[in-house]
């Protein structure tokens, strides 16, 4: 074992480094900014190698508050850890059993956080491991004690219908797939209760057309972002461009080029960057956003709460209680596809495939309609 205090100058200040070297296990450095907190720590090192031993001190603090709270939950199992490695080793999993030879479900919000630590250590990236541990304390909420075991498809079913949008309810379907899954597997449920035959994936509805703006409501909508410049630029991205919203986020003044007609979506949801080729009344509509100032990307909606304060009012414009879902988007689609007659070309500009736009963007739009959306420039609105 190795243990010392050595002195190293950082970016011109001056520091104290403690370094631990154990005989078996990973190298420990700490810095200090004076001699005598680094001599305080080196004391307590030894103090604690000569209690505890190398070992324990050569783990980190999450691996020994990891220790801590697995040999407090074996207590409440009535178990010790070496009996624990004997039932791994024999491949038993299995919870305690009651009388009835059924697996003794532990608590929701136990089976949660020993799910939550499983997928951590499987890998996942950070971020989907925050998701999982967000979705299964929504999930708990108000239950945390009921037992895993209490749970049924229904009840899951009856959780997912919280949610109305489709990708939303598909999205928590997931999570509650992977959850009892696991639970499974570990015997806390006797049975899968949301295996893929009993909770399908929601489909979308084919004969179902997307919500698209009329010609008089796309008059309407640019009606005020003509008298309100603040959300101007947003609207002419995501109308007249079909810019996705989470990718309008990101674009910048510096990405749409004036004088070529064109705007680089250089972060997109989906593929590669690509250059949208503007429409005339796009580019009508994005020099009069320029000239007035309008705020584009962050500067427009730094986060997604932002930009609902913001685009309520327009929304209250137009009588609605929320915009329909995707009516920017889907709009530029469904009268660019009949602009071109091209869904190629219509899913160059969108950044989808061809398939998507066909199943997608199939709103019928007559010539004429075609005509008048086409035609919504700055000069129209002014002669209103």
């Amino acid at each position: 074992m190795k243990l010392h205090i050595r002195k190293e100058t950082q970016r011109g200040k001056v520091k104290f480094v403690l370094d631990y070297a154990p005989d078996s296990g990973n190298r420990e450095r700490r810095q200090f900014d004076t001699k005598a907190q680094a001599e305080a720590a080196l004391q307590e090192k030894r103090e604690m190698v000569a209690t505890a031993g190398q070992d324990w001190v050569a783990l980190t603090a999450h691996q020994r508050a990891d220790l801590i709270i697995g040999y407090e939950r074996l207590k409440k199992l009535d178990l010790t850890l070496g009996q624990l490695i004997d039932r791994y080793e024999s491949g038993q999993f299995a919870a305690p059993q009651n009388g009835n030879g059924k697996s003794q479900s532990v608590t929701l919000k136990q089976a949660g956080q020993e799910w939550e630590a499983f997928m951590s250590r499987k890998g996942n990236t950070t971020a989907h491991t925050e998701n999982c541990g967000r979705w299964i304390r929504r999930f708990s909420a108000g239950r945390e004690a009921v037992p895993v075991s209490n749970f049924s498809t229904d009840t899951v079913v009856e959780y997912l219908n919280n949610y109305t949008n489709r990708t939303t309810w598909n999205r928590n379907r997931d999570y509650a797939r992977s959850f009892f899954s696991w639970a499974h597997r570990r015997k806390y449920i006797d049975e899968n209760i949301c295996e893929s035959d009993l909770l399908p994936k929601k489909k979308r509805d084919r004969n179902h057309s997307a919500r698209i703006f009329s010609p008089e409501e796309a008059v309407q909508w640019f009606t005020y972002g003509f008298q309100n410049p603040e959300v101007l630029a947003y609207i002419t991205l995501a109308t007249f461009c079909g810019v996705r919203p989470e990718e309008c986020d990101k674009v910048t003044w510096d990405d749409v080029h004036l004088d070529t007609g064109e705007v680089d979506v250089r972060y997109p949801k989906s593929g590669g960057p690509r250059t949208i080729h503007l429409e005339p009344v796009a580019l009508e509509w994005l020099k009069l956003a320029r000239e007035l100032g309008s705020p584009i990307g962050a500067a427009f909606a730094p986060n997604p709460g932002a930009k609902v304060r913001k685009m309520k009012p327009i929304v209250r414009h137009m009588g609605w209680e929320k915009l329909p879902n995707d009516i920017q988007r889907h709009s530029f689609g469904s009268y660019h596809v009949e602009l071109y007659r091209s869904h190629e070309k219509t899913a160059t500009e969108m950044g989808n495939s061809a398939q998507i736009i066909k199943t997608n963007y199939k709103c019928p739009v007559t010539k004429l309609d075609c005509k008048k959306f086409w035609a919504i420039t700055p000069d129209f609105v002014r002669a209103l």
